[in-house]
């Protein structure tokens, strides 16, 4: 008899696996504009304690989605701009949304709050924000450098290369520890400063992506070398893994970790790959897959994998 297992990956377009003893096969449902997601293009997407995504898209602002229903969110309601390029949550249940040209959104479910280069910022435009627990701040990467939120404080962190000031592209939290991918390698940073992570394989590249797998090992998606992992175990040790040739010669936009499924890498070249430690699987539009770009990938609550 043949055993057969499914399980979900779930995007804004959903990647459903079905696998059986003798094959595997995908289906991919999308959601969009006619289902009431309010543009086309998606740039980040976060969970918050109640299980609602919060969605930041490139030119209709941010909305909300409860399995069901989309509520959307712009600048009429005083959300800082209508593209909003990445989104996070704090732990007092506040939404926070950085855009392209208004600055920084707090929104605590009834009213936003909004922070600017006017009262502080680095820059009005932020390309990605994350929440750190450890010092209980909002930390916002930019063209310029890092603005730490807490509270009404903020902290500016200029991270320099010679007399460049690098452009943050990522940000990654892990532990006690915030990484910094920029466009002249990766850094440590803090409110209290930053410290760069050298090697030939990243310095003074773009670094667009970074994440850590089980092991606490670093994995960064570099311009024009595909994938570079550090090992942290031990001596710090730089490489690149078996399959990188495969991916090399894409453009690698995003990635995260799962227990499950292994490394979920997206590109801005019609292709999603997925290494599960033994076998690299490649998706693009001959195979299902729906969409030109991937920027963001996170895992819900029921272990369900949401990509934009």
């Amino acid at each position: 008899m043949r055993r057969k297992i499914s399980y979900t990956i779930v995007f804004l377009f959903i990647l459903i696996p079905f696998r059986n003893l003798f094959s595997q096969s995908y289906n991919f449902e999308n959601y969009n504009v006619e289902n009431g997601l309010p543009q086309s293009e998606v740039n980040s997407i976060y969970q918050d304690a109640r299980g609602y995504l919060w969605i930041a898209t490139a030119g209709g602002g941010m909305c909300s989605f409860d399995g069901i229903n989309f509520v959307k969110y712009e600048e009429r309601n005083g959300l800082a701009g209508q593209i909003v390029t990445c989104i996070t949550g704090d732990a007092e249940g506040n939404i926070w949304a950085g855009t392209t040209w208004g600055g920084i959104s707090k929104y605590d479910g009834k009213k936003f709050r909004t922070f600017n280069a006017e009262g502080g910022l680095v820059s009005n435009s932020i390309n990605c924000i994350v929440y750190d627990s450890n010092s209980s701040s909002v930390a916002a990467g930019s063209m310029y450098g890092i603005s730490f939120i807490k509270g009404s404080t903020i902290t500016n962190v200029f991270i320099k290369d010679g007399d460049t000031l690098p452009e943050v592209r990522s940000l990654f939290v892990s532990g006690k520890i915030i990484y910094a991918g920029t466009t002249k390698g990766l850094y440590q940073v803090s409110p209290e400063g930053f410290k760069k992570i050298s090697d030939p394989l990243i310095d003074h590249k773009m670094i667009h992506s970074v994440i850590t797998d089980q092991n606490n090992n670093i994995w960064m998606a570099v311009s024009g070398t595909g994938l570079v992992q550090l090992k942290v175990n031990g001596e710090k040790h730089f490489s690149v893994p078996e399959f990188n040739d495969l991916v090399k010669d894409f453009e690698i936009t995003s990635m995260y970790f799962d227990k499950r499924y292994g490394i979920i890498m997206g590109t801005n070249e019609n292709a999603l790959f997925i290494w599960d430690g033994k076998k690299l699987n490649h998706f693009d539009q001959n195979n299902g897959l729906k969409a030109s770009k991937i920027n963001c990938i996170i895992r819900d609550f029921s272990g369900k994998i949401w990509m934009g």
